[in-house]
């Protein structure tokens, strides 16, 4: 999380007297670890179209990187790359934190395309002034500068049978990247209400076209117990008919229910929505549904259900508007492959594991909440854990056969952003093991709780109730002592292994 704080540091020499320090601190996850590499590499089409047409990609095949790399503390690397038929575009960049007070961005990127070639600036800090929270950023393309994005709008311009499709503009349109982008965000809570404010300036100048200056602010507030009011205007500076507002109130219900409504208003015209939705959980099971009502100019209306299943989320709906009524259905998921085994999954976002506990119906935790239980093959894969952080992986060894032995029942983790870790329990099963029943001379069972030790090994056992003790390493013949509150006895017995799950001897006595 990014933010500003003082930490109290207490320090005690040998006499045993403290001293308290005040030390300031910045944190922002901009940030990287020392010596901790994040990267990613893609290769393929580029989409063309997107929201407009299904399965349209260019021609030409591109390609993309990015690695950064913890320098220190403080600083940052990043390099960028991307390659293409008619493209070539590479840029470095650091993030440094300043004096523990500011984090600040720089980075320089080139390209050269068959249109030219030019170069772009960015630069961008965030700090913090007592309550206030400061956001800047800059951005400034020169000369020619191109990038797959533009490259791929260039080549796939909007043809003429989109004409028409609303939300699809007939005016004439610059696919290159935007000339300049420059904003500055100040929020900050008010010190005397429960309320947070912010404001906002963003200068925006697209090529051959006049800049857009737009100021915004925002107020938002809790009311009641668990409702909100957000309300927020918009002014461009250049242009009065594009200036509106936004108000609304939020609440959650019971049962996971939220309800929103809101009136809002742009160049004269005035709409209002309203909308209710239950999102679906992501455990295996569960339902939710949405519906949404905004009357305006232009009515829209819709509303559908999904479920998730352990392999897929499914949803169906139906939308109202002004080309007619559509409906639509939805199957959301993954295939992800480790460990020489290919899993169905719900959508993976982030990083995911692949958790091998060797045998089937164990029930498997993610930060001790159940995700599910293994598979016929003693594996289940856990979608969407959190990448760079450690994450608790835990089973349980009640669901476990009784001569199942787990190296561990838990494990912290801490996978890359988009990739799978296999997480291996290394549970045995322990076939020269026995449960062993254990009476004294007078037909009592051995009380619970005391301690035993087989002759030629190292490792002590302990007797549960009803006098029963799970001893490994057994021989044909064997000899425990048995150490309790009225002494020690000793027992002897023979093993003999079968295909039982788990044999049971006795019960003996031990005296």
């Amino acid at each position: 999380v990014t933010g500003a704080g003082v930490a109290q540091v207490v320090t005690r020499d040998a006499s045993g007297r403290e001293t308290v320090q005040s030390v300031s601190f910045y944190n922002s996850p901009q940030l990287l670890k020392p010596g901790l590499l994040d990267f990613s590499m893609e290769t393929g089409f580029s989409r063309a179209f997107y929201g407009i047409e299904s399965n349209a990609y260019s021609d030409d095949i591109v390609a993309s990187g990015t690695l950064r790399a913890g320098i220190n503390d403080w600083l940052t690397g990043e390099v960028h790359g991307e390659v293409g038929e008619k493209l070539l575009n590479g840029g470095a960049g650091v993030v440094a934190r300043v004096f523990d007070r500011a984090v600040v961005s720089a980075a320089l990127s080139g390209s050269s395309s068959d249109e030219g070639s030019g170069a772009q600036l960015y630069g961008s800090f965030e700090t913090k002034v007592g309550p206030v929270s400061i956001n800047g950023r800059s951005q400034h393309a020169l000369g020619d500068y191109e990038d797959i994005a533009s490259l791929t709008a260039r080549e796939n311009p909007i043809r003429p049978d989109f004409v028409g499709i609303p939300g699809i503009s007939t005016g004439l349109f610059s696919y290159a990247p935007p000339r300049a982008i420059d904003s500055v965000t100040l929020s900050t809570p008010l010190t005397f209400d429960k309320a947070t404010v912010s404001a906002t300036y963003m200068r925006y100048e697209a090529d051959d076209d006049d800049p857009t200056e737009i100021v915004t602010a925002t107020y938002s507030r809790p009311i009641l117990e668990r409702a909100s009011l957000l309300a927020t205007g918009y002014v461009d500076l250049n242009e009065s008919n594009n200036s509106g507002f936004y108000l609304g109130v939020s609440m959650s219900l019971d049962g996971n229910v939220s309800v929103s409504s809101g009136l809002s208003g742009r160049g004269g015209d005035y709409g209002a929505q309203i909308s209710a939705n239950k999102p679906v959980e992501q455990k295996p099971g569960s339902w939710g549904w949405r519906v949404t009502d905004l009357e305006d100019d232009n009515p829209y209306r819709t509303a559908s259900v999904g479920y998730r299943t352990s392999a897929a989320r499914l949803e169906a709906g139906l939308t109202q508007g002004a080309s007619g009524v559509r409906a639509s259905a939805t199957v959301e998921g993954a295939l992800s492959m480790i460990g020489g085994d290919v899993y169905a999954s719900n959508r993976i976002d982030d990083a995911f594991a692949v958790v091998d506990v060797h045998e089937p119906n164990v029930k498997v935790e993610r930060e001790n909440v159940v995700v599910g239980t293994t598979n016929e093959n003693g594996k289940i894969l856990i979608p969407n854990l959190n990448a760079y952080q450690r994450n608790k992986i835990s089973i349980d060894p009640m669901d476990l056969p009784i001569n199942a032995e787990p190296a561990t029942t838990y494990d912290y983790i801490t996978p890359s952003f988009k990739s799978g870790v296999y997480v291996d329990f290394d549970v045995k099963k322990a076939t020269q093991s026995a449960l062993v029943v254990l009476q004294d001379g007078n037909g009592a069972f051995i009380p619970p709780g005391s301690e035993g030790q087989l002759e030629g090994s190292d490792e002590p056992f302990v007797v549960g109730y009803d006098g029963q003790a799970f001893i490994k390493d057994l021989k044909s013949v064997n000899t425990v002592r048995i150490t309790h509150e009225k002494g020690t006895c000793t027992a002897q017995f023979a093993f003999a292994p079968t295909n039982e799950i788990q044999p049971v001897i006795g019960p003996e006595v031990c005296q």
